[in-house]
């Protein structure tokens, strides 16, 4: 189970972007490193994969969901460092993968990492990490500085 779920309200009860996250035993500058999931909920259906029967079904674009998070989190003003770090690998659109309750996805396999701070950071002042998917960060949309 995750040490904390989170939930964005959309259009209806339906729909929702749903964030779990769970405390790794990482620190990063001596701060606390959390781990987490992202799904935008798109409807509801009945499942033999979950004891409650139903569960919400998933937009099978997860990178989108993962963009829109790193996008509210830059507005919020404490964001102050981005990257992208190589997960699971890539699942293209016709090659999906499943998730537990047998939803298909597709992703480009990369995991966004998010390090924050209590001072305000503006969106031209975040910093980018320099790894391996450095090519991603150039078509940020927040429009901040590598």
């Amino acid at each position: 189970a995750q040490d904390l779920a989170l939930q964005k309200a959309r259009d209806t009860i339906h729909q929702r972007n749903h964030l779990r996250l769970w405390l790794s035993p990482m620190r990063y500058r001596g701060k606390p490193v959390w781990v987490g999931q992202i799904s935008r909920d798109i409807g509801v259906r009945l499942t033999w994969h979950s004891p409650t029967f139903t569960t919400h079904k998933i937009d099978p674009d997860v990178d989108e969901a993962r963009t829109a998070l790193a996008e509210d989190m830059a507005y919020s003003q404490n964001l102050q460092k981005i990257g992208f770090a190589r997960g699971v690998g890539a699942a293209p659109q016709g090659t999906t993968r499943q998730n537990l309750t047998t939803d298909p996805y597709y992703t480009d396999g990369y995991r966004t990492v998010l390090v924050f701070d209590r001072q305000p950071t503006s969106l031209s002042e975040i910093e980018f990490f320099p790894w391996e998917a450095a090519a991603r960060l150039n078509a940020h949309p927040s429009g901040a500085k590598r």
